[in-house]
């Protein structure tokens, strides 16, 4: 594995520690919720990134994990600070929620990378 991407993931789960990377190469994001997505493409950090807004973004706003509202809630702010503390920027549950909406699952992966060199600025995800 590149040196550089080996850096990126252990950052990245760093952030989340309940993360792990299973036997086909695919990084989980959380054991109790499926999601999780292939390593296989990423060639550098900027790909990390953006696997993690296009697939880590829902879970972190809108994955119901527990059967209490309240429980949920405090999930995803869990998860969102986890997100901001990765890619060093602060974010909302909200500002989650607009990132899923606009990338989410890879809808527009040429806007995530745009949204990414942009330095997070959610101007860009205005615009379109």
């Amino acid at each position: 594995m590149n040196p550089e991407i080996k850096e990126e993931l252990q950052a990245l789960m760093y952030a989340f520690p309940e993360s792990f990377i299973n036997c086909n190469n695919e990084l989980i994001f959380h054991p109790k919720i499926n999601y999780s997505f292939l390593l296989d493409d990423c060639h550098n950090p900027r790909d990390v990134k953006a696997k993690v807004l296009m697939w880590f973004s829902r879970p972190c706003c809108k994955a119901v994990v527990y059967k209490r509202v309240n429980a949920n809630d405090k999930f995803h702010k869990k998860m969102t600070a986890r997100l901001s503390k990765y890619l060093e920027v602060e974010l909302t549950v909200e500002q989650v929620m607009v990132i899923y909406q606009k990338l989410g699952n890879g809808v527009r992966k040429d806007l995530t990378y745009k949204f990414i060199d942009s330095g997070y600025d959610f101007k860009v995800l205005e615009d379109e």
